[in-house]
């Protein structure tokens, strides 16, 4: 993970807490941060940043938090939340995906994906 924009030290420590916990502990301290702070907690109007692992969450059904995440992404195209994202989750969301689908039609492994891309170009196109 890129964290840019941090103070150096706050970087370094942010860092060093994902090398040593691992990307799934963010994810969970992300989705406890999201169950504190449910939609009745947030007040009407509210903007929130939506990153992919909420889009992600619902997109591929997870057991945990798919609904939690849907109810969040209702609120927001109702309006009762303005949701913005970035052009960088709009990229995490759309390659997580494919690589999903790669996975589940082709039945393939994570392991063998790039290489079977390679040698597999038009498998997307």
């Amino acid at each position: 993970m890129q964290v840019s924009g941090w103070g150096s030290g706050m970087g370094i420590i942010f860092k060093s807490i994902i090398k040593i916990l691992g990307q799934n502990w963010l994810n969970a301290l992300f989705c406890m941060l999201l169950a504190a702070l449910r939609p009745p907690d947030l007040p009407p109007g509210a903007t929130v940043f939506i990153d992919a692992n909420i889009f992600l969450y619902k997109i591929l059904e997870h057991w945990k938090y798919a609904q939690p995440c849907t109810e969040l992404l209702k609120d927001v195209n109702c309006g009762k939340y303005s949701g913005v994202i970035s052009v960088f989750v709009c990229n995490e969301i759309f390659h997580r995906v494919m690589f999903a689908e790669l996975f589940k039609e082709h039945n393939i492994g994570a392991k063998r994906a790039i290489k079977y891309l390679k040698d597999n170009p038009l498998v997307f196109g």
